[in-house]
């Protein structure tokens, strides 16, 4: 799939072939080539605010309104170990695999605020997304996606270390 879109795509090789480098990573106490390629996690996060929406819907029936708060980061070790606490709270609760595990998904939606959602995304088994400035050498699995029509909600970014 990736090879034809690519070739109908001239910009988008441009950009993967002038940001691909190799990497060095340990693999079972070996170290191991990787290779890494540039992507704009802004835009999976985004996709997944979306997809949160109407998952939101098809398993608990609500529509997430346009003035509510939705929040899509992906989260380093820290962030995930505090935000898992969340993901545990009472409420309707699910697990789901689309595509032979292609795209994964968990959720919890609260008993005493039906807009309230909770949301951990794992996208082809786990596709390590690093890079970021502020945490240069911790990298994420995860998409974390929150929705709540409250002011008070759970701000993903604040979970993260300054």
């Amino acid at each position: 799939m990736v090879e034809p879109r690519l070739a109908r795509n001239a910009k988008l090789q441009r950009e993967l072939s002038a940001g691909q480098e190799t990497v060095w990573e340990g693999v079972g106490g070996l170290l191991a080539p990787a290779m890494r390629l540039p992507f704009e996690t802004e835009k999976l996060e985004a996709l997944c605010a979306m997809i949160a929406k109407g998952l939101t819907f098809h398993h608990f029936g609500v529509v997430i309104p346009a003035d509510c708060n939705v929040i899509a980061g992906a989260l380093t070790a820290h962030g995930e170990e505090v935000f898992g606490r969340f993901l545990a709270m009472k409420g309707n609760r699910l697990i789901a695999s689309v595509g032979d595990g292609a795209f994964e998904y968990e959720g919890v939606q609260s008993v005493q605020d039906e807009h309230l959602t909770i949301w951990r995304f794992k996208v082809y088994g786990g596709v390590r997304l690093s890079g970021d400035p502020k945490a240069p050498h911790e990298d994420a699995r995860h998409i974390w996606v929150t929705t709540s029509k409250s002011r008070v909600f759970i701000d993903l970014r604040a979970l993260e270390p300054a």
